[in-house]
């Protein structure tokens, strides 16, 4: 702003009138514009997105900050009509470039204020306006501030999860400027966190600074969160948050905000910066989420390699499927082993030759190997000195759709450390001793066999394979003998025709998926504890939701659900689960389970899912069977209406704990008024207050602690409770009653250090419930409305 002592706004004062005075008109007139600043990729230095500002251009008083603007607007309750008006200008630049003839149009990140959501619906504005606009929402990128968050928890939680739903990606501005952030992360799902600008500017000040950004960094890659460092403004800065595995950059190093015309011109002129193809940004992204420094994200890549030593050598390499290779991301170990190498400083895009022959053509031998089968295979002969081998393990990581450009992964492990005195750097061990001689030593990994299905006779040969196998299987499932050892035969048979990681059935008992089978190709990890008693709403109706007319799911990426089924993603991602093939197994049109393959070879593709979806049909009789013993054994020891323990469960509990030693929280409960509900209003009316009572208190002393002894009456057994937690789990359950209207109980409780005396504890407290029954019956007559009981 102009500050001419002369100026009619050089006061405080008058400027916050101006300001407010003529914000309408600012509005009306565009003297507020769009100034874009650009975000860039950090491992391709291409822009990925762009951040829209807002810029006060008066015409009176030139350029006024935001600094100055926005806080008083924001004083006035009136940010949210700003934050509206960015979002039309934006959509507007957005729908008039997409077709790319002129530039290309990268997501653009908006800011989104707390007062957006509390003075307008700003879920159903965003909404409006980009349908209006016909713009995709990948467009478009809801930028938040972490004063948002103040709002009331579950419904700005909804808000979010709607635009999530619709397809916009939400991004945490200014992560690590308020105390909260972490908890933040833990409650809400967000795609990117925001790098507060005040790391950069400490980054050359304090020492610690690098390390926190290092473990934020390290931190969201665990969550599957992106991160965007701000401020950036030097080379240095830039190659550590490249080598950390930041994944996107902005700040002056590379460009100020400016407006959209200046940034046309540039681009006209073809002294701009690079562009990225959103259609590529899926491909980059997924190379972006690969750990650098754990190893277990990248799933596999931890199984393969975790008795080697921890100065691990990780990078990504893109392949033109020709010759060419380009180093797209390299940790500080698998950078200095490569710059030992070639003898020169390597930085992310440089392109990588090999110029020994024949290591080139074994290293190429093992990727093309890799890309057929989509799983690990070993350049084993590389490097090696006589003190120590170097083997290359490489992966197929992703493939960008538009170029057909491959993300290769590449972990470099040494097969025994370095012994007696010297250093475990690659560039100290290659010096002591440069003569490379092909090693001849066992594959880490067993190589896959490769399977050629191109003449019609291997192919002819292969279906019988297949068919035969399914034969096999449908004869086993029909047999009377043991039902697990019938289900892991199953497994094995399935193993010796395809080779995915891992190979599992499940059931389904109720809302749990219980009782899972596992194989696991050699050199894989059982993942069987991540799958045991999993909420069957939670992490696996998506598959009988996705399945069309019950076929199989087929996932070439777990990538494609990440937004909409966030939680499964995690637990796949958890489980070093990069793709999978799911088949529901049906009984008279009910999901009764799942068989499913992780990390199927890419040429086993088609066989997998046709053995697979073959093999769910003969499944089904078998599962149902062992689904109706699970049934009638819960319904032997479980109440059928509140899904509480019954009153025989009960009685083998007290048997059992009379005979142990330790404490015991004993509780009676019986619900007041529910004989008048049956008689008045009718059972159904009187077994909602029996559920709802049951739940009430199952939320303070958990359902595995709750016995329904009686039509009305409850008993709670909690073995090995502390005294003061029992106690206060008491006073917490009386307080919400006290609130609740719609259900009212009588209750006695008992706590005694002895459990062997818990019949007498039982007695007291139902001695104790009876007194407080008294108590609430002389307070409310009998004969008064039931409403005072519901």
């Amino acid at each position: 702003m102009n500050t001419d002592p002369g100026n009619p706004i050089y006061r405080e004062d008058d400027k916050r009138d101006y300001i407010l005075g003529h914000f309408s008109q600012a509005l009306d007139e565009r003297w507020i514009e769009v100034y874009y600043q650009p975000i860039m990729r950090a491992m391709t230095g291409l822009i990925c997105n762009e951040e829209a500002l807002a810029r006060w251009v008066d015409p009176v008083n030139g350029m006024i900050l935001p600094e100055e603007f926005i806080p008083v607007i924001e004083d006035a309750k009136l940010l949210h009509k700003l934050d509206l008006y960015m979002i039309d200008l934006v959509l507007s630049d957005i729908r008039k470039y997409q077709d790319g003839k002129i530039v290309q149009v990268v997501p653009i990140s908006v800011n989104v204020s707390k007062y957006d959501f509390e003075y307008c619906d700003m879920v159903s504005e965003i909404l409006k306006r980009v349908e209006a606009a016909g713009v995709s929402p990948k467009y478009l990128v809801i930028e938040i501030a972490e004063s948002v968050l103040e709002l009331e928890h579950d419904f700005i939680k909804e808000q979010l999860n709607k635009l999530q739903s619709r397809g916009f990606k939400i991004w945490m501005d200014d992560f690590g400027r308020g105390y909260g952030s972490l908890n933040v992360l833990q409650d809400f799902d967000f795609d990117l966190i925001k790098l507060d600008m005040k790391f950069m500017k400490d980054f050359s000040k304090k020492v610690k600074t690098a390390g926190i950004i290092r473990k934020i960094v390290e931190m969201a890659e665990q969550l599957g969160v992106d991160t965007l460092a701000e401020g950036v403004e030097t080379e240095e800065q830039l190659e550590f948050l490249r080598e950390i595995g930041c994944d996107k950059v902005q700040g002056f190093l590379y460009s100020k905000p400016n407006p959209l015309n200046e940034i046309l011109k540039r681009s006209d002129m073809g002294i701009g910066l690079y562009r990225e193809n959103i259609e590529e940004s899926e491909f980059y992204d997924q190379v972006g989420q690969a750990s650098l420094t754990d190893l277990e994200l990248n799933g596999d890549a931890g199984m393969l390699v975790a008795e080697t030593f921890a100065g691990i050598g990780i990078g990504i390499l893109e392949f033109d499927g020709v010759e060419t290779y380009r180093l797209m991301r390299a940790n500080a170990v698998y950078k200095e082993y490569l710059e030992t190498i070639y003898g020169r400083n390597i930085k992310v895009s440089d392109v990588i030759t090999y110029t020994d022959k024949d290591r080139k053509r074994i290293f190429d031998e093992s990727v093309r190997r890799c890309l057929k089968s989509g799983n690990w295979e070993t350049a084993y002969d590389i490097v090696s000195t006589d003190k120590v081998k170097f083997n290359t393990n490489i992966r197929l990581f992703s493939r960008d759709k538009v170029t057909g450009n491959y993300a290769i992964l590449i972990v470099m492990v040494s097969e025994k450390r370095v012994e007696g005195e010297g250093s475990d750097r690659f560039s100290d061990t290659l010096k002591e001793d440069t003569s490379l001689n092909p090693p001849s030593f066992e594959n880490v990994v067993p190589p896959v066999e490769d399977i050629d299905l191109q003449s019609e006779k291997e192919a002819l040969e292969r279906n019988n394979v297949l068919d035969s196998a399914i034969i096999r299987i449908a004869k086993l499932l029909n047999t009377f003998e043991d039902y697990n050892e019938t289900m892991n035969r199953v497994l094995e048979e399935l193993g010796s025709v395809i080779s995915p990681d891992r190979i599992c059935i499940f059931e389904r008992v109720g809302d749990k998926i219980n009782n899972p089978f596992e194989l696991c190709r050699k050199g894989i990890i059982s993942q069987k504890e991540y799958t045991q008693n999993l909420e069957y709403n939670k992490y696996f109706k998506l598959w009988a939701d996705l399945s069309v007319d019950g076929r199989a799911v087929n996932l070439d990426s777990i990538s494609r659900i990440r937004v909409s089924y966030r939680d499964v993603y995690c637990q796949l991602k958890l489980m070093g689960v990069k793709r999978i093939i799911v088949v529901p197994v049906f009984s008279k049109d009910e999901v009764i389970g799942f068989i499913a393959a992780a990390n199927y070879r890419l040429d086993e593709s088609d066989d997998t899912e046709f053995l697979l979806s073959s093999v769910a049909v003969f499944l089904s009789y078998k599962i149902a069977n062992s689904t109706l013993v699970h049934r009638l054994v819960y319904m032997a020891d479980n109440d059928a209406l509140t899904s509480a323990h019954n009153r025989y469960a009960m009685i083998k509990k007290e048997a059992e704990l009379a005979a142990g030693e330790g404490c015991v929280g004993v509780g009676f409960i019986d619900i007041n008024g529910l004989k008048e509900i049956n008689d008045n209003l009718g059972h159904d009316e009187g077994d909602l207050l029996i559920i709802r009572a049951s739940k009430l208190i199952a939320k303070h002393f958990g359902m595995e602690h709750l016995y329904r002894v009686g039509g009305d009456e409850f008993v709670v057994l909690a073995p090995d409770m502390e005294k003061y937690v029992f106690e206060r789990k008491q006073y917490q359950f009386r307080q919400e009653l006290e609130d609740n209207d719609k259900v009212s109980m009588a209750s006695g409780f008992v706590w005694i250090p002895d459990r062997r005396k818990v019949s007498e504890a039982i007695k007291t407290a139902d001695r104790l419930m009876y007194e407080d029954k008294a108590k609430f019956y002389i307070a409310h007559d009998r004969r008064r409305s039931q409403k005072e009981y519901v």
